[in-house]
């Protein structure tokens, strides 16, 4: 085929894709395409950009960066962590957040606790994907959180809160939140 055809191939496959949800920005832009505003992108089937690691390190960074005077992180940080937490697949973001709940890392600081717990609540107020992150902490890591209720004073409204509302499913593996 003439280069012209394949080029116009490409770019009716890619437009096709792009109407359908199929392709993430960043693959139309290496294709060298134009990137609508508002075109309909399904991140559900956009392929995340980090793995395991960097959303380990995202989850470690924003719990255990601690401001001196001002514990709890502010609603500009919470929403800029999940901003960057939404490059990493749900089930990364949600083992690292929980292993900012354990004392696996050896520091027995109850501050990254407390901040991972806020990030969970706000990641449950988001979208769908904010929430898979939530309900996947909670169901694999809801004998931490009973330990954070029960032992330590500083987290344990934000505990118990985010295990009561585990309570509230209706069955079906999705919490309301």
């Amino acid at each position: 085929r003439p280069h012209r055809m394949r080029t116009m191939d490409r770019a009716l496959r890619a437009d096709r894709a792009r109407e359908q949800g199929l392709l993430p920005e960043e693959e139309l832009r290496a294709m060298d395409l134009p990137v609508e505003k508002g075109c309909a992108i399904a991140s559900r089937k956009a392929r995340p950009l980090y793995g395991d690691r960097e959303a380990i390190a995202l989850a470690a960074a924003f719990c255990e960066r601690v401001p001196a005077l001002c514990i709890e992180p502010s609603a500009e940080e919470l929403a800029e962590f999940f901003l960057a937490c939404k490059r990493c697949p749900a089930c990364s973001v949600a083992r690292g957040l929980a292993a900012q709940l354990s004392w696996s890392d050896g520091g027995c600081e109850w501050q990254p606790r407390l901040r991972a717990l806020c990030a969970m609540e706000h990641f449950a107020q988001q979208d769908v994907w904010g929430r898979a992150v939530t309900n996947r902490i909670l169901a694999r890591a809801s004998t931490l959180l009973e330990h954070l209720a029960c032992e330590v004073p500083q987290c344990r409204e934000r505990a118990l809160g985010l295990l009561f509302r585990t309570l509230q499913g209706d069955g079906s593996g999705m919490f309301y939140l």
